[in-house]
């Protein structure tokens, strides 16, 4: 990453030639890399040329800016491992609905642009803390999960030197006996917090049932009701466990599951399916794309508990 958002990499995406000329200079006046890419059938390419920290979604609707993002999802077989901020430019009368699509984390920030920026630093400014953003680096703090898990290896460790030995046991007690009463206050701590489980799934229902079934004391929720914003929030949040619907809107929860597991960031959550498609094939598959297991819908409390404590023993 760059240090200075002023030498940040940004890419305009647009299919207008005369508009990518317009920010391309627009945007020039504040940044040392800006680029665009205008051609549907080259996308993906100049995405991975440029390597964007900033992508700014120049399109003249939010639909196509939806589209040709999630295209960058789906032809790209292995996912966009590129981090990056994300701009998008709408209208007046799209505002409310760009504003919805940053708040579920499909894109960043949005810049009212058309007919005309009333503000001609809004955009270089959201680019500026796009980037800012975007340099800045990676959470190193471990997940809840390996928290909880280094806590019940202090718990197990206590049992052992606890256990009555003889000499040897005992001089060993001794010795480490000051560190486990070090750590102690910490695994108190740890075993305080909640992991966080991810639902992604476009049935209202289904998040609902999934919501009742996991208690609040336990458990901390986020959902995502298709693949691109699931894929967005997993970019900046750490999920323990991950539920997948296995017939998502835009995207096979099939191959999302194996496009996380490819993924260095996110191949070590576990994923448990949600599905109510018992064919052979469909399990199979799963299983071969790397999920830890299944929950048939509708979702019962008991059920979802059980399979939770068996892929994330607390």
């Amino acid at each position: 990453m760059n240090s200075s958002p002023a030498a940040a990499r940004i890419l305009v995406a647009t299919d207008n030639a005369d508009d990518a000329r317009q920010i391309v200079r627009q945007l020039e006046a504040v940044f040392s890399d800006v680029r665009a890419s205008t051609a549907a059938d080259t996308s993906v390419a100049d995405f991975e040329a440029c390597k964007p920290e900033v992508l700014v979604l120049a399109f003249d609707s939010l639909e196509k800016s939806e589209r040709y993002y999630l295209g960058l999802y789906r032809q790209n077989a292995g996912g966009i491992q590129v981090p990056h901020r994300t701009v998008v430019l709408c209208n007046r009368l799209e505002v409310s609905a760009a504003f919805a699509l940053c708040q579920r984390s499909y894109f960043d920030d949005y810049v009212l642009f058309w007919p005309q920026s009333f503000d001609g630093a809004r955009l270089a400014m959201s680019v500026w803390i796009a980037s800012r953003q975007a340099s800045t680096p990676a959470d190193p703090r471990p997940s809840t999960a390996q928290l909880l898990l280094h806590a019940s290896h202090l718990a197990e460790l206590e049992r052992v030197v606890g256990e009555p030995e003889g000499p040897a046991q005992q001089s060993l007690r001794e010795r480490i006996r000051p560190a486990l009463e070090g750590t102690r206050p910490l695994g108190l701590a740890v075993r305080c917090l909640k992991p966080l489980v991810l639902v992604i799934d476009d049935d209202e229902f289904a998040r609902m049932l999934v919501q009742q079934a996991l208690d609040p004391a336990l458990w901390d929720v986020a959902f995502a009701v298709d693949g691109a914003t699931a894929l967005a929030q997993l970019a900046r949040i750490k999920a323990d466990v991950i539920l997948m619907d296995v017939r998502l809107p835009d995207v096979d929860g099939v191959a999302l599951t194996r496009r996380l597991k490819a993924a260095p960031s996110t191949a070590g959550v576990p994923i448990l399916m949600l599905t109510g498609d018992s064919r052979r094939e469909t399990l199979l598959g799963s299983m071969e794309a790397g999920a830890a297991g299944f929950v048939v819908k509708p979702v019962s409390r008991a059920t979802l508990q059980a399979k939770l404590d068996k892929i994330l023993p607390r």
